[in-house]
């Protein structure tokens, strides 16, 4: 079983967040629907995105991959897909796939929403 719910907020800045909730497994059979919703959400010009892992049991490459094939696309318009509160097991995919520097990776998603307010290094 699997679950994805949006919703959207405005930042520290004022500028608008969406946080992604994910909830269960996203595998090879599930993956294509988290694609589509990331699809969705950059099609109506939201490009900023938090990725809520607190209730995310797994996620398979197939997953991950769903984000990366288009992250470069929010990142092109000035946003960025974060991904926050992740737990041991899904963090432990992310490091074996060695993407801990590709995506950020936040302990909360407040956390997460500040980076997008912060000036670049």
């Amino acid at each position: 079983m699997y679950r994805i719910h949006d919703t959207q907020s405005r930042s520290q800045d004022g500028q608008e967040l969406t946080v992604l909730e994910l909830e269960g497994h996203f595998d090879n059979a599930t993956a294509p629907r988290l694609k589509d919703v990331l699809a969705k959400i950059y099609a109506e010009s939201r490009f900023r995105v938090v990725v809520d892992g607190t209730k995310l049991a797994f996620i398979s490459s197939a997953g991950i991959g769903s984000i990366l094939s288009i992250v470069h696309q929010y990142r092109a318009k000035g946003g960025d897909v974060k991904l926050a509160s992740l737990s041991e097991k899904v963090m432990g995919v992310f490091q074996l796939l060695g993407l801990e520097d590709v995506l950020e990776v936040h302990p909360n998603v407040q956390t997460a929403a500040r980076k997008f307010s912060a000036p670049k290094k």
